[in-house]
Parts: structure tokens; sequence; C-alpha cells
């Protein structure tokens, strides 16, 4: 985690069911972005959030490439 924004266009009813959409943007190097959307009932958003990502080596705890693999599993949810 390397910090982000949430904005928070109104809070949601109790008991008012959302539809949250989430997608990687930038994906290339070794950040990313983690955005996430969620949609009341009409379609209207009610909150957004952009979260800055760094991919990093466990044993080296270093920053790092994210491996093919990693890519491979999020392809359909990265936006370019």
């Amino acid at each position: 985690f390397m910090g982000g924004r949430i904005d928070v266009i109104r809070l949601p009813l109790p008991g008012e069911e959302l539809k949250v959409h989430t997608w990687i943007r930038n994906l290339g190097g070794i950040r990313f972005n983690f955005c996430q959307e969620a949609l009341d009932s009409s379609g209207k958003a009610v909150m957004r959030m952009e979260d800055d990502q760094i991919v990093v080596s466990v044993s080296r705890a270093r920053p790092r490439k994210p491996p093919v693999e990693f890519i491979e599993i999020l392809k359909d949810y990265i936006e370019n």
C-alpha cells in the first residue's frame, strides 16, 4: 500500500444494496492502481476509491515487476 483516495458521494441507506465494480488501472513496472466504484440501484455512484499499490518481492523485501502469473490472473480486470 502506498496511498490512495476515497470519495464518498453519499452515505448508503441502511440495508441499501450496492453493486461494486473492481478493476486494475495502469499495471506496468512495479506500480498499479486498484480501483473500486460502488453504485446504487439506479446506477449512480455512491463511492469511488483509487489505491496506489506497489508489487514487492517477499523474499527480498524490495519492489519488483509483477510476475507473469500475477498479470495472467488479473488480466480480465486490467484497464490500461
